[in-house]
């Protein structure tokens, strides 16, 4: 067997050397794997078990100071409302861990002459202690969470940490223990502990490239490193969004108060992280060290790095010895590197000359030219290729033109218009699927489309104006929508060899009276905004359109008041996704649209669409769409519609369409 002098170079010193190497390698990493993972864990069992101490020793206080209280309350029923606030302002003054105390009793049970009795003192910054009367401020206060389990069960108990809206007015957790006297509840004593305070108690420990997690007895987060998370997520909800089993085993023994380690995924980036956990045992929280596993072996990268270090001098020398040996071998390798260097620089006609015989040198010379031939040729069918695919986008800029020219276009303003309306879209390609239309049916009533037909681009826009033709055909003033959306439901499932399907909202909207009268085949509900800022939601009333031949629709009625507005929109808006799966969601288009519940019309459409773009940072995935409707005015009658308004048949403006 012939071998080449780079094979037996190789195999001669480097093979048995990398060996020797490699494997000095492998036993110096794992073995030091082993020893920081060992130290971590010692580390990190030791400080989430001593911080969780620590916040067991304070909820402690807190517990025990509620007992005592109840107890001396209970024993001493004669107490009169001067000594209750007494005992309340002296306990809080010397309870510098406590940020609230309240005494709240049964209807009648501190005084037959009251019916509710509940005073409450918190630290105020400006004014030392403040009082409420929780009594005067929330009536029903024994329903309230703090309260109401020590009615059924009569034992103390710590609630979920909340946002105390009512009196504290921030983070809190609250111990509530039962005053009892003759078996029967008296009333409870409370003490809340700011979970403020604590958190910073938390943020304080200080881990190299991790954090520190709090979760109450339920799961759910009450420190975590990001925001968003914090008494929204609970831990199972994280691992089951995620897929994270391992995640939700850790959660399961952390809510049953045991204490553990765990290797988990980390839910963003899927890096493995250790999790060391230790239960807070008064409240029934548990505490979790995180780290993620790059941090533990830092140091023993580093110590490998400086081991390949040395591997990398070592094979220096070696080669620098292979390089004298082989001199005669790079004299062709140089041609051959030049011609490439030629080659780097657009010399599609250079070769290599001047390399003979049968090595495998001479066979590269050989492959390098006819290489560049087959270069050469590649790169003019590329340009050929090129030049056709700007033809094509042309043509699907023309097509976006033409399927833009289908849509509503612009009206003037008129003041003596009873309604303003205005729309917007978004093509997630340079054609879109999506699409909205009115029109008028009679002297009276408007036709307002908003559609999504399934898929995007060029098959999508097809159908789409298939479907708008259709349904301008069908559509007639004496026939409801329900009839009109059927018919066409008929005549697209009869030709949908493809199974494409459309959803959409079709209705005829009085404007004279303000009553809309719609179908919504399996489209996203539209929303009604009141005037007052509540929102309606337009549920759906029918099945999607054209995949059933025998489908059947329902018409439902809405009444816009004057200054309500009607907003339409697609899927494309709510459905916008972050690369990390989060949608845009229908909570935050609602609150956008209450923040705007009386902005024009125009605003509104253009807020939603950047809205759902920004956040996605200019990427949408979906044809975005609105179409909003506001009633301005309130007439008993309209004489004919406005002139500029288009009508059944009449064809629309080139333009996207506002009514100002």
């Amino acid at each position: 067997m012939r071998f080449s002098i780079r094979t037996k170079l190789v195999l001669a010193i480097g093979a048995p050397l990398l060996a020797v190497y490699l494997g000095m390698a492998c036993c110096e990493y794992y073995l030091g794997r082993s020893e920081a993972l060992a130290n971590m864990r010692s580390r990190l069992t030791e400080l989430a078990a001593r911080q969780a101490a620590e916040l067991d020793g304070d909820l402690s206080k807190a517990e025990e100071l509620a007992r005592t209280l109840a107890l001396s309350v209970a024993s001493s029923p004669t107490l009169s409302a001067d000594q209750v606030h007494g005992l309340l302002r002296d306990n809080l003054r010397g309870n510098p861990g406590v940020y609230g105390m309240s005494m709240a009793f049964e209807r009648n049970a501190f005084s037959k002459d009251v019916a509710g009795f509940a005073p409450y003192y918190c630290r105020d910054p400006r004014a030392g202690l403040r009082f409420v009367d929780i009594a005067k401020a929330v009536p029903d206060y024994t329903s309230l969470d703090w309260y109401r389990p020590a009615k059924t069960d009569a034992c103390p108990f710590w609630t979920e940490p909340y946002f105390d809206t009512g009196v504290g007015h921030r983070f809190m957790c609250t111990y509530t223990a039962p005053i009892v006297q003759h078996g029967e509840l008296r009333g409870v004593v409370t003490v809340d502990v700011s979970s403020e305070d604590l958190l910073q108690e938390i943020s304080r420990v200080q881990i190299a490239g991790g954090y520190c997690v709090l979760v109450s007895g339920k799961g759910t987060f009450i420190s975590h490193p990001d925001p968003s998370l914090v008494l929204r997520e609970s831990i199972f909800s994280l691992a089951e969004r995620h897929g994270l089993d391992e995640l939700a085993d850790a959660g399961r023994q952390m809510v049953a108060g045991k204490e553990g380690v765990r290797r988990i995924r980390d839910y963003g980036t899927g890096e493995p992280k250790w999790m060391i956990y230790a239960p807070v045992g008064s409240a029934g929280w548990s505490l979790a060290a995180v780290i993620p596993e790059s941090e533990v072996m830092k140091p023993i990268h580093a110590r490998l790095a400086r081991f390949l270090a040395f591997l990398g001098a070592g094979l220096a020398v070696i080669l620098g010895i292979i390089w004298l040996m082989s001199a005669r071998v790079t004299r062709p390798i140089t041609r051959l590197a030049a011609a490439a260097e030629r080659l780097g620089h657009g010399d599609l006609d250079t070769h290599v000359s001047g390399v003979s015989g049968s090595d495998e040198v001479a066979r590269l010379a050989q492959t390098f030219n006819a290489m560049v031939v087959r270069l050469k040729t590649n790169i003019e069918c590329r340009l050929r290729e090129e030049t056709a695919r700007r033809a094509v986008d042309a043509e699907l800029r023309s097509a976006g033109a033409i399927q833009a020219s289908l849509l509503p276009g612009m009206l003037p303003p008129d003041p003596e218009r009873e309604f303003t309306l205005h729309a917007a879209i978004a093509p997630a390609k340079l054609v879109a699927g999506d699409f909205y239309d009115f029109f008028f049916i009679d002297d009276r009533r408007l036709a307002l489309v908003m559609a999504d037909v399934s898929g995007k681009g060029i098959p999508a826009a097809i159908y789409m104006a298939v479907t708008r033709t259709k349904l301008r055909d069908f559509a007639a003033p004496d026939k409801t929508p329900a009839e009109v959306v059927a018919e066409l439901n008929r005549s697209l499932a009869a030709e949908n060899d493809g199974c494409m399907f459309v959803t959409m909202v079709f209705g005829y909207y009085d404007v004279a009276t303000g009553e809309l009268i719609y179908v919504n085949a399996g489209h996203n509900p539209p929303y009604v905004v009141r005037q007052t800022g509540g929102l309606d939601i337009l549920d759906p009333t029918g099945p999607l359109v054209a995949p059933f031949h025998d489908a059947t629709f329902d018409d439902a009625r809405c009444r816009l008041e004057p200054d309500d507005m009607l907003v339409l929109f697609t899927d494309g808006v709510t459905e916008a996704r972050l690369e990390g799966g989060q949608l845009f969601g229908e909570e935050r288009l609602e609150e956008l649209l209450r923040s705007r519940s009386s902005s024009p019309v125009a605003d509104v459409c253009g807020n939603i669409i950047r809205a759902a773009n920004d956040f996605t940072s200019g990427n949408l995935p979906d044809d975005a769409t609105v179409l909003a409707l506001r009633r301005t005015c309130r007439k008993e009658s309209l004489a004919e519609p406005p002139a500029a308004l288009p009508s059944v048949g009449q064809p629309p403006d080139a333009t996207p369409a506002a009514i100002a």
